[in-house]
């Protein structure tokens, strides 16, 4: 499970930045404690994990959408701490390794680089840029999402990989 994480955890933490609102980005929508709350959730659930139905990121993704979504509702909802319900107490059972991890990746120049350029992008890569590398969903199917043709896509997304590659990340 922490091979797993420590795999995964980078692109996780991107997601949940890229997908918060600016303006809930501090506090209790903090993209380090959605991602710590996620691998809570992960933890928990295990073994409910099928690897004949998708892989271990995918599932995790799954479980990081229902975090930051539940998260959103409540505090659209009530603006009242702790966003995500029961988040305090559960954030305290998190194990000290996947804790930090977390922090670690949230004080990573090369992260706060990678999201610096990421939200510098317009509207239409920077969705390529999640649904396409974060999530991995096939440029076909991201196509659709971002109202664009497949093969305009492709060739976005093909040149933002080639850009990240280029670049220290």
């Amino acid at each position: 499970f922490e091979q797993h994480y420590a795999q995964i955890a980078p692109a996780l933490y991107a997601w949940a930045s890229l997908r918060l609102p600016r303006s809930m980005r501090v506090g209790p929508l903090d993209p380090e404690d959605v991602l710590q709350e996620v691998w809570l959730r992960a933890l928990k659930g295990l073994q409910k994990y099928d690897p004949e139905r998708g892989s271990f990121r995918v599932w995790v993704l799954g479980i990081a959408r229902k975090v930051l979504l539940q998260g959103l509702d409540h505090a659209r909802r009530s603006r009242i701490d702790p966003v995500l319900a029961g988040s305090t107490t559960a954030l305290e059972r998190v194990p000290d390794s996947v804790t930090a991890v977390s922090k670690r990746i949230a004080r990573d120049d090369s992260m706060r680089r990678f999201l610096e350029y990421a939200e510098s992008l317009e509207a239409a890569d920077r969705d390529i840029l999640i649904h396409c590398g974060l999530e991995q969903v096939p440029c076909g199917e991201v196509a659709v999402r971002v109202g664009l043709s497949p093969e305009a896509t492709t060739k976005r997304w093909q040149r933002l990989r080639s850009g990240l590659r280029e670049s220290a990340w």
